[in-house]
């Protein structure tokens, strides 16, 4: 893990903006274009996506949302750095609360 780099030093993509809630920050980010399995140095202007700093320390992922992002994060606080299949169980499970279930009928 390293210190979070300058947004001019940033290989993910290109910096739009970092949010910091405590000890978390998420840097916004468009990443770059993808063809096949090589990564392109052209940046994504079409795609948001939202990388992950505990402590100022990277944890080497990216993540849809900035939902996702700081769930992500806390998970990976509280759990530990193997802990991505958490993170999904957790986001989901929130998810389905707030999702209107359909009620049997008789």
């Amino acid at each position: 893990m390293t210190d979070i780099e300058r947004p001019n030093d940033f290989a993910w993509g290109r910096v739009i903006e970092d949010h910091t809630v405590g000890p978390y920050t998420i840097r916004e980010f468009h990443p770059r274009k993808v063809q096949g399995a090589a990564i392109l140095r052209e940046i994504d202007t079409e795609r948001t996506e939202f990388h992950g700093y505990i402590d100022g320390k990277t944890t080497g992922e990216s993540w849809p949302t900035l939902e996702d992002a700081m769930a992500g994060l806390i998970v990976h606080r509280i759990v530990g750095f193997n802990s991505r299949d958490i993170n999904y169980h957790f986001v989901a499970g929130l998810r389905a609360m707030t999702t209107p279930q359909e009620t049997p009928h008789d």
